[in-house]
């Protein structure tokens, strides 16, 4: 039998997430895609911080 152990957090910090910065990372990596030819993709956006490029399953 396995046991699991969860961290428990003692002060969470809140995840501040705007549009603003959104659109900012959209602004920096649209030039690229489009110069890569590549104008349906799926951007992972957790919190303010570009995770992936999904390119071939957008």
């Amino acid at each position: 039998m396995t046991s699991l152990r969860f961290a428990q957090v003692q002060d969470p910090v809140p995840l501040l997430v705007t549009l603003d910065k959104h659109l900012e990372i959209e602004g920096i990596v649209y030039p690229k895609l489009v110069e890569y030819g590549k104008f349906l993709v799926g951007l992972d956006i957790i919190g303010n911080r570009l995770m992936e490029i999904n390119v071939f399953s957008p």
